[in-house]
């Protein structure tokens, strides 16, 4: 998909932070959660391809202020509503 869209944005987080949000939010074990993930292309590879890279490790105010610094690079970004928060 990465030679389709204009940039890819990739969400990284620590992989035991990752299993513990998902069995929180989805009630899923942790094997479960593993296997999942399993299915997946791993994280390093997905950097690989990566424009932009947002860490969510920690406070979702720190995600928030990654995504809104990483929007503010795209020429012509115009915030909806004129919304800067």
């Amino acid at each position: 998909w990465q030679l389709r869209v204009e940039a890819v944005w990739v969400v990284q987080v620590p992989l035991e932070v990752q299993i513990e949000r998902v069995m929180a939010r989805n009630g899923f074990t942790r094997e479960q959660v593993l296997e999942r993930i399993h299915k997946q292309m791993p994280t390093e590879n997905k950097l690989n391809y990566a424009d932009v890279v947002i860490d969510n490790s920690r406070s979702p105010e720190d995600t928030k202020r990654q995504v809104r610094e990483a929007l503010m690079q795209i020429p012509g970004f115009v915030f909806p509503g004129g919304c800067n928060d």
